[in-house]
């Protein structure tokens, strides 16, 4: 039997920098999200027209919906790592406490579970949070026409799903 040492080295090295990537576009997103709130607000304000902040749901949604699905592929990547290649390693003759120490040693981290549900609270306050706000402001702000009331229930009842996915993912550990 082939050494296949090599080719699963190859394979991790090609993953943790898949892996860096999208850490480095979840987290870029969080800035994107910031610039989008900041230009719709001051488009509301510059032109008095409290509607257009219903265009901050939407965003919200799109935005948190992609970073949601980084962090999932980061967070897939790391179990890919954890349950096929350093098993693997291990079966071809690797030491179990020398394969890949980092990804073992910040899963037992006490402080994880207190950084994840704070990092749930960053990230509800972030995509939902906002677009509520936002949201409340053009309901109380604008006449109250049956079209922009069937637009803020749809776009609530987004923001409530994009809120449950975030809360599901935290709470099955995906995040």
């Amino acid at each position: 039997m082939r050494d296949d040492s090599g080719l699963l080295l190859l394979e991790y090295e090609h993953l943790k920098e898949e892996q860096r990537l999208r850490i480095s576009t979840r987290d870029n997103l969080v800035y994107t999200s910031l610039g989008a709130f900041a230009l719709v607000i001051a488009g509301a304000i510059e032109t008095g027209a409290s509607a257009m902040l219903t265009l901050l749901p939407p965003v919200c949604m799109i935005l948190g919906w992609t970073y949601l699905i980084n962090d999932d592929r980061i967070t897939a990547i790391g179990r890919h790592i954890q349950h096929a290649i350093t098993p693997e390693l291990v079966r071809l003759g690797h030491p179990p406490d020398g394969v890949f120490t980092w990804e073992h040693r910040h899963r037992g981290d006490p402080r994880r579970g207190q950084r994840k549900i704070l990092q749930l609270a960053v990230d509800l306050t972030l995509f939902c949070l906002t677009a509520f706000i936002a949201l409340s402001v053009a309901w109380m702000n604008t006449p109250h026409s049956a079209g922009l009331m069937m637009l803020i229930a749809v776009e609530a009842s987004g923001t409530l799903i994009l809120g449950a996915h975030f809360i599901r993912n935290t709470m099955n550990g995906q995040v």
